[in-house]
């Protein structure tokens, strides 16, 4: 890791992040201000690919312990305390972290001025023309070092070429990073401009527009890891992505481009739609499952007919029909357990839905509270011992799966009940309820 890095995540650009080695489980980030100040909230923001949860252990200049979550909107709260300085270690799935900048009420971020600077010649890269050795100079601003934009080169002797190719190599040891050198020949005019810096007119986790002008071939460059999710459009146009330096984000510019660039990140959509799409499955099928007790109440009471109608079906006599509407209720299922738990839950709700119908007893546990409320204390229990897990510092499989694995599948268990205690009870009265007329 670039020991320049860690100011980003305190400079307040979100442009810029840091990224800490993705060997490190538990990475830490120190933020000092030098005298003593009341702290309750924090802002922790990342860049959207690397925005889910996390958890993050807070500790003060006197020991002080704080524990939280960090979500999407990077709020986070926790009891006041007074402290000089924070450390921040983090502990996710998502490696590597990626902070890209993070609030403190009260404490300003790290400015540096964009003052210019000069390094003399022999103090830049070290290139070689023809096999001949160039002395250059640099010439930029403090904020460019720092921030690790590019700086402009500029040889400081005319080197005399010959007629063909000419070789510009650069020394395998050097500390800079040689992207363009742009050769200006005696009689032929100046070279061409520098690359200029876009505007950023708004910059969210999911959406940023930057206004942009391109005189010649260009690439919009973002300091962040390379996602095939984020898009970028300007003028209705989609902008061809590109990976610089083996993981940079940028998009190819076209000569002439000039206007406002919108970047979106698409998944951003997608995981909300899921997300809520979720919810809404939960939530009705809680609902049906409360609405089942009623439903069989009704059912028992005697209705008087004019006429004995013959048995009643709701579900279907015929073979082809039963299997027909079986799939039809295992899809529907299968759906359900997509949304809440991915592939796996794909394939338990209807396995769980099945195992618990076959049986008696199985369809009786199906539709006991008692069972349904253990199953989430359990939940809830496992959950919170490995949340505490990770908070202390804890990691390896165990922890993972008492934090995510074991109450995601309680749950899913959980939905599988539910969705067994409406489903059974309706096929067991739809088959065998004759319809009930005068006595």
């Amino acid at each position: 890791m670039d020991p320049g890095k860690p100011r980003s995540a305190f400079d307040g650009d979100t442009a810029t992040a840091w990224i800490a080695s993705p060997a490190d489980p538990h990475p830490r980030l120190t933020i000092s201000w030098g005298y003593p100040r009341v702290v309750s909230r924090i802002t922790i923001q990342r860049p959207p690919g690397a925005s889910g949860l996390a958890q993050v252990l807070i500790t003060g200049s006197a020991g002080q312990l704080r524990g939280a979550m960090t979500g999407t909107d990077g709020v986070v709260s926790f009891a006041p305390m007074k402290t000089a300085s924070l450390t921040l270690t983090f502990t996710t799935d998502q490696a590597p972290v990626q902070i890209s900048d993070v609030l403190i009420p009260g404490v300003r971020a790290i400015r540096t001025p964009a003052v210019l600077f000069r390094l003399p010649c022999g103090l830049g890269p070290r290139l070689a023309v023809d096999g001949q050795t160039v002395p250059t100079g640099v010439t930029g601003t403090f904020a460019d070092l720092l921030d690790g934009r590019p700086l402009r080169f500029t040889a400081c002797l005319a080197v005399p070429l010959t007629a063909g190719t000419s070789r510009v190599t650069e020394s395998a040891t050097d500390p800079y990073d040689v992207r363009d050198v742009v050769v200006k020949t005696a009689g032929l005019g100046t070279p061409a401009a520098a690359p200029t810096a876009a505007t950023v007119l708004s910059w969210t986790s999911s959406v940023r527009k930057l206004r942009v002008a391109a005189a010649t071939r260009s690439y919009l460059e973002v300091n962040e890891n390379f996602n095939a999710g984020w898009r970028a459009v300007l003028g209705g146009r989609e902008l061809q992505p590109v990976r610089l330096d083996g993981w940079k984000q940028a998009w190819v510019l076209p000569a002439g481009t000039s206007g406002v660039v919108t970047l979106t990140y698409r998944p951003e959509s997608l995981y909300r739609v899921a997300l809520i799409g979720g919810l809404a499955a939960l939530v009705l099928i809680i609902a049906v499952a409360l609405a089942v007790p009623v439903w069989r109440r009704r059912a028992r009471q005697p209705l008087a007919w004019p006429a004995d109608p013959g048995p009643r079906r709701l579900w279907p006599d015929r073979p082809w029909r039963r299997w027909l509407a079986a799939g039809a209720i295992g899809a529907c299922l299968a759906a359900a357990g997509l949304v809440l738990g991915g592939y796996p839950g794909a394939l338990a709700v209807p396995a769980v839905v099945a195992v618990l119908c076959i049986p008696s007893r199985g369809r009786r546990a199906a539709s006991d509270p008692r069972l349904i409320g253990g199953l989430f204390a359990v939940a809830l229990a496992v959950g919170a011992i490995g949340e505490h897990l990770v908070l202390s510092g804890h990691s390896g499989p165990f922890v993972t799966a008492a934090a995510n694995t074991i109450p995601q599948a309680i749950c899913l268990v959980v939905v599988s009940c539910l969705a067994a205690a409406l489903l059974c009870g309706a096929v067991e009265r739809g088959a065998v309820e004759p319809a009930g007329g005068p006595e």
